[in-house]
Order: C-alpha cells, then structure tokens, then sequence
C-alpha cells in the first residue's frame, strides 16, 4: 500500500492539532517541526476542514483545531477524506472461473481487511505512542 504524501502530511497535521487540543496550531508552526511546506499544508487542511475533522480560526492567534474526540478519529478516516475511499477490492479481469482466481480473491480479501485494521489507530494512539 502506498500512501501520498498528502495522507502522510494530513495525519501529521491532525496529530498535532490532536496533541494541542483544545488549542488551535498554525500552519507555520507545524510546517517548522516537522519539516512540511506550507502551501500544500494549506491545502491539506481546507481539505480536513471541508471534511469536517477541524475548525479554522481567525485572527493573530488563530490556526486550525481538531473537532471531535481524537479516540474516534483514526488514520483510516484521514486517508478517506484526502485521497478517497480506497479499497484493495480484487475484481478478476479473466473471465474465467478457476480456482487460481478465487484463491488470489480471498487473499486480496484478507490484504483489504488487514489494511482497514491498521488504519483503524486513532490520532489519539498517535500522539500517546509518540510521547512515550
């Protein structure tokens, strides 16, 4: 599985949005950290907003902050909201029905549901993990 670097950026962003909550952060402050450019952590997190995972606020002390518990928002449902609901679904372009194509659909089947188990961590794991 190969993940953007737009997912990677966008759960960076949220783990620090997660780590300072309720605070808000800015841009600048995690594009320093963490080594991410700006202009595309705009971008990034317009997106997150529109999905509906974090407020923007206005003014000298304003930034973004996470909306919602961080237990219940997972890496998973940050992929979604970037790149799309991306599933490792095996369709069969032969056309025939053997025993080769079944056995390559239930382990793409097994791939998919293990996938979904790792991105089910949530930003709140994250950030508890990364201060250990």
């Amino acid at each position: 599985m190969k993940i953007s670097a737009k997912v990677e950026y966008a759960c960076i962003a949220m783990a620090e949005l997660a780590a300072a909550r309720p605070k808000s952060v800015n841009i600048k402050s995690i594009s320093e950290k963490h080594g991410l450019p700006p202009r595309f952590l705009v971008q990034i997190l317009l997106q997150m907003k529109g999905a509906g995972l974090i407020a923007s606020i206005r003014g000298a002390k304003g930034g973004y902050k996470l909306i919602g518990d961080p237990r219940r928002i997972t890496l998973g449902q940050i992929a979604e909201a970037m790149d799309g609901k991306e599933t490792a679904e095996f369709e069969p372009n032969s056309t025939g029905d053997s025993a080769v194509i079944d056995e390559i659909s239930q382990v793409m089947e097994k791939a998919e549901e293990q996938r979904q188990k790792v991105l089910a961590v949530s930003l709140s794991t994250i950030v508890k993990r990364s201060k250990a």
